[in-house]
């Protein structure tokens, strides 16, 4: 009897002892089997992310070309619209022509508008409804005008419909023909002309106030002396004078929106311009940066995770820092703005 009970309790620790050994197995198992599916199903995730960045940078670069596609057959939509109007009238001027040639012995030479800066103004620089919403900010500065407001380069006429809807009293001068056109055929009040000769001709203190957006940038140094000059005299006491430009502070605004314009002539430093209009006489009272880079198109920070050990934290902070400088440096503001007044001559 007592040596059967050996017998079944020795049989018993043995089966103990297998069940123990293949329990260790069977969880080890189950641990490596678990460590593979996380390891596979996290580099399957990595790869998915890695695939949704590159969706997304498709998709905002064909987004972007989309832009500039529809911006394009909006111009050539518009041109060949002003060449039908054209044909329709084609009998009228060639009646005209043939008198004029009756009359002075020679063929009469026709305005024919350039539209080539009209187009690159379609395609680069945005939509006439990307245009209004960046200008909204600038009527709210001219309320309460005594004069009509001058916008020198009124070009499509986006502000000029802004001053309208706001009931701020303005006019345009675009040495852009064609330009002019599309403004005045809104009926805006724009004409084709040379608005710094304008402002030499004018009477003292007559304009109500002056505004340009991406003009100094067209202008040599005399030019922009002579206009800055000629604010601080023709303006009315009080008047708001703003001239808007591109950022070269900005390497991303300065290679891609500055030197695509072949008409450009020279970069202006906000600190230059600011100068400049002070040494006219201009009180500045604002520099205002605008149009800011999407963060999502800026190089990202390295986050800082709570497993980090002191040195690894200081190290990520030290990155963060270049990073944010590197962002400052290349993905800075487009475009920035001078807001000034004319002094009162007491």
């Amino acid at each position: 009897f007592w040596e059967l009970i050996r017998k079944i309790d020795y049989d018993i620790t043995r089966a103990r002892e297998r069940i123990e050994v293949i329990g260790d197995e069977s969880s080890a198992s189950l641990r490596s089997t678990e460590r593979r599916v996380f390891d596979n199903v996290n580099e399957s995730l990595e790869g998915l992310k890695e695939r949704i960045r590159e969706l997304q940078e498709n998709s905002g670069k064909y987004g972007e070309q989309l832009k500039t596609m529809e911006s394009v057959v909006r111009g050539l939509e518009h041109l060949a619209a002003e060449w039908g109007k054209e044909s329709e009238n084609a009998y009228g001027r060639a009646e005209k022509r043939e008198v004029a040639e009756s009359s002075n012995g020679a063929p009469a030479a026709e305005s024919v508008p350039d539209f080539s800066y009209l187009l690159l103004e379609n395609r680069y620089r945005g939509s006439e409804e990307e245009i209004a919403e960046r200008l909204k900010i600038y009527p709210e500065i001219f309320k309460g005008s005594s004069s009509p407001v001058l916008e020198i380069g009124s070009g499509r006429g986006e502000l000029l419909e802004l001053f309208k809807a706001a009931g701020v009293e303005a006019y345009g001068i675009d040495i852009d023909k064609a330009m002019a056109e599309i403004a005045s055929k809104k009926g805006l009040q724009s004409e084709v002309g040379d608005a710094l000769q304008y402002l030499d001709d004018a009477a003292p203190r007559s304009v109500g106030g002056v505004i340009a957006v991406q003009v100094v940038e067209h202008l040599t140094r005399e030019q922009l002396q002579g206009l800055f000059e000629n604010c601080a005299s023709k303006v009315v006491d009080g008047g708001k004078i703003v001239f808007e430009t591109i950022n070269p502070r900005s390497l991303v605004a300065l290679s891609s929106n500055y030197f695509r314009d072949p008409t450009h002539i020279w970069p202006l430093h906000p600190d230059t311009l600011e100068y400049m209009m002070s040494l006219a006489g201009l009180k500045v009272k604002e520099v205002r940066m605008l149009s800011k880079i999407p963060e999502e198109a800026q190089l990202k920070e390295i986050p800082v995770e709570t497993y980090m050990t002191p040195r690894w934290r200081s190290t990520v902070d030290a990155l963060n820092r270049n990073i944010q400088q590197m962002n400052d440096l290349v993905y800075g503001y487009q475009d920035y703005c001078i807001v000034a007044e004319v002094g009162s001559r007491g």
